[in-house]
């Protein structure tokens, strides 16, 4: 659930800005990129739920770190304009 609720700030929050100041995007290719990824977010956090109960939960908050991980090189890539 934590991964849901902080995915969610994010992309309601920051990521709308982010993209219009930093990036570049226009507000709407930035609003449909938001609600792809919001869409998405749903059936993955039920995903996620069902390996947690099947693998242990311990497993899948280590492997939130990868994510995390990720997360901050693809703002770093970004931010470099790179991408």
């Amino acid at each position: 659930m934590a991964f849901f609720n902080i995915t969610n700030y994010m992309l309601l929050s920051y990521m709308p800005s982010y993209l219009n100041e930093i990036i570049g995007l226009s507000n709407t290719v930035g609003t449909v990129l938001i609600t792809a990824v919001m869409i998405l977010m749903v059936p993955l956090a039920l995903m996620f739920g069902k390996l947690s109960d099947k693998i242990g939960n311990k497993k899948v908050f280590l492997n939130r770190f990868r994510r995390i991980e990720l997360t901050v090189s693809l703002f770093v890539l970004f931010n470099q304009q790179m991408v």
